[in-house]
């Protein structure tokens, strides 16, 4: 049994020294493999949609913002909008594709749509310039037609009545 111990303890011992041999004629410089780093693509986690939720709202807003952004210029959104042949349905499921392909991308497109409303927000909504109708001079003893009946128009010039079919005819006393 003491035998068997000792050959026990002797293997140990040839394995330790040769691990240890190995280990010292190794050179450092050669013994860290080297990593290539031209396709290392650094991912800024804050970036990126956290869940599904945003995803959503992110395909909402990429559906509203290409064919807007396409129309003015943007060639990435020419791009994105001809992919989907111009075509509001094609354009959701090409925006889907881009949860797993571009997420990135597709919050940028989120963000820029939230620029593009608040900026529109500050523009004041057209008004119509209230309709002004002048009044039809009537010569006296003329017939009257009430104003609903007469359709608004040119006022006619002086000596003339403007009559029921709308046009300008010479008043007659």
């Amino acid at each position: 049994m003491r035998t068997m111990s000792l050959l026990k303890f002797a293997c140990v011992g040839v394995l330790l020294a040769a691990c240890a041999d190995d280990e010292a004629d190794a050179d450092p410089t050669t013994s860290v493999p080297v990593v290539p780093t031209s396709h290392v693509v650094v991912v800024d986690s804050s970036s990126t949609p956290p869940g599904l939720v945003d995803a959503a709202v992110f395909v909402d807003d990429c559906v509203a913002y290409v064919p807007v952004a396409a129309f003015t210029g943007n060639p990435y959104m020419q791009i994105i909008w001809a992919m989907a042949n111009q075509n509001p349905v094609d354009l959701r499921a090409v925006c889907e594709g881009m949860v797993q392909s571009d997420p990135a991308g597709l919050q940028r497109m989120s963000e820029e749509k939230a620029a593009l409303d608040a900026t529109l927000a500050t523009v004041p909504a057209p008004t119509a310039p209230a309709a002004t109708v002048a009044p039809i001079p009537t010569p006296a003893g003329a017939p009257t037609t009430p104003a609903a009946a007469v359709p608004p128009g040119p006022a006619c010039a002086a000596g003339q009545v403007l009559d029921a079919a709308g046009f300008c005819e010479p008043a007659t006393p």
